[in-house]
């Protein structure tokens, strides 16, 4: 695969990393904010990850995921392996931004939480929002690095073990 960096004269998506934005794994530390988009893999338990970018934290983690499994009476989802507890109070948005119930939530259903991940409480969720499912859909989540394993090539975000092969993509903003 032939990959072709613009420089920032021509660049027609400024957006668009350089090539001096490539990072190692060995680069990758403990407390970087980073943005993984890749594919839950249920029978790894384990998130292969496509593309990391560490970039500067926005103050929130995301997950944005199939759901797994939905528990309406207790209001327990769970998503890349995660279990979440939807407090009482928390309003789920549907695709036209309307407020819904949880009883709305599938498994498969692909949707985006937005909250904070601490290592000792797990995750705690502050917005809900039903996005589109497709048919092939790319997951993504975002948080600070808790670990790295050198030896497996494997980070922890929000909790979730992150396995790192030769095909991913490790980009620094």
């Amino acid at each position: 695969m032939l990959l072709i960096r613009y420089g920032p004269m021509n660049n027609p998506n400024p957006g668009y990393p350089y090539m001096s934005d490539f990072i190692e794994f060995e680069s990758l530390q403990p407390n970087q904010y980073v943005k993984i988009s890749g594919k839950y893999m249920p029978e790894k338990a384990c998130f292969l990850a496509v593309e990391v970018v560490v970039e500067p934290a926005d103050g929130e983690d995301k997950y944005e995921a199939l759901l797994q499994e939905v528990q309406p009476d207790t209001r327990v989802v769970k998503l890349l392996g995660q279990t979440i507890t939807l407090p009482d109070h928390l309003k789920i948005q549907d695709l036209n931004d309307s407020e819904v119930g949880i009883e709305h939530l599938k498994a498969g259903t692909m949707v985006k939480i937005k909250g904070h991940y601490r290592p000792d409480s797990g995750f705690k969720a502050d917005k809900v929002k039903v996005k589109e499912t497709l048919e092939f859909n790319i997951e993504e989540l975002q948080g600070r690095v808790q670990r790295v394993d050198e030896e497996n090539k494997q980070l922890y975000v929000n909790g979730v073990p992150i396995k790192i092969n030769h095909k991913s993509i490790l980009l620094k903003l």
